[in-house]
């Protein structure tokens, strides 16, 4: 298991979006560490943990019971929770 320990402070220092958006950062590092370009996020909410690496994800698909106002907008969006996906 890899465990890595990140401090928010740290990242909000590097200044620019990364202020606002310090959770992408964190995902983004993880996709790109092991070259995910393809996603499904069955909790998408408001697509804010892709908002620094969206150029880099050639498919993003969301799945979520409600529709929020997105920061970054899925390519295929599903308005169901993750059982009911999971049944189509």
């Amino acid at each position: 298991m890899i465990v890595e320990n990140v401090d928010q402070r740290d990242v909000q220092k590097m200044g620019g979006i990364y202020v606002k958006f310090p959770s992408s950062y964190v995902i983004c590092s993880i996709l790109d560490r092991y070259n995910c370009n393809s996603i499904i996020d069955v909790t998408f909410g408001e697509g804010r943990f892709y908002k620094t690496c969206r150029d880099n994800i050639d498919i993003l698909i969301g799945s979520d019971p409600k529709r929020w106002n997105w920061v970054v907008k899925p390519d295929l969006f599903y308005p169901f929770n993750v059982f009911y996906l999971y049944m189509l």
